[in-house]
């Protein structure tokens, strides 16, 4: 009953779908996990926003003021996610790809140039990871939580990029009637909604201490 819940695709919207070899406009995830992602990337998009506002109240004396640029490219990171979770951009990203190497004449050489794009997408996403990580030594203990979100969020990014190229099996595992793919994107997504909240009550004590004033 609960996999037959989840796995629902009733909704009122069309799904994004390819006629003739084109991207046509949807959503690409109709079902109940599909629209609860989207809400999931949403919201902690907000609490990332509110993050970074109550992090740039802090006095610029502080260093901790001028971490609020990284709250709003997480927040610009999740709403990206939430919106492209049922845009499917990465359907039409795939086609534009095949047809340009079609008309460019190395459409005999894809293999190539996807193993090339997957190394600089684990490259770039294990650089910044790297990163982030030694960012950490001068931030709170929360930040840890961000990280290990960060990582799920990278690994399904990852094997969500290899499935363009059918190497999809991992994503299509089930746990307990759960697929792979949600336990990597809605994991990634609760820790960083986790660590948010953790970080906005530490907020909370720093500004009481800095100024008595409690939001």
């Amino acid at each position: 009953m609960l996999f037959y819940f989840l796995h629902s695709q009733n909704s009122p919207f069309p799904a994004v779908t390819t006629i003739n070899g084109e991207w046509q406009p949807g959503i690409g995830d109709p079902t109940f996990v599909g629209w609860f992602t989207v809400f999931a990337y949403l919201a902690t998009g907000v609490l990332c926003i509110i993050c970074a506002k109550q992090t740039f109240r802090i006095p610029d004396r502080y260093p901790l003021h001028h971490y609020h640029w990284l709250w709003w490219g997480l927040a610009l990171i999740f709403l990206v996610l939430g919106i492209n979770k049922q845009l499917d951009l990465q359907t039409w990203f795939t086609i534009t790809a095949k047809k340009f190497a079609l008309t460019s004449g190395w459409y005999g050489d894809r293999r190539l140039f996807q193993a090339l794009f997957i190394g600089w997408l684990i490259f770039g996403l294990s650089a910044f990871l790297a990163w982030f990580k030694k960012y950490l030594r001068r931030m709170g203990k929360e930040f840890k939580l961000i990280l290990y979100g960060l990582g799920f969020l990278s690994a399904f990014i990852v094997i969500r990029a290899t499935s363009f190229h059918h190497v999809d099996q991992l994503l299509h595992v089930h746990l307990l009637g759960f697929k792979m793919n949600w336990i990597l994107e809605l994991g990634g997504i609760i820790y960083i909604a986790f660590g948010s909240i953790k970080y906005l009550e530490n907020l909370r004590k720093i500004h009481a201490e800095l100024d008595g004033l409690d939001f």
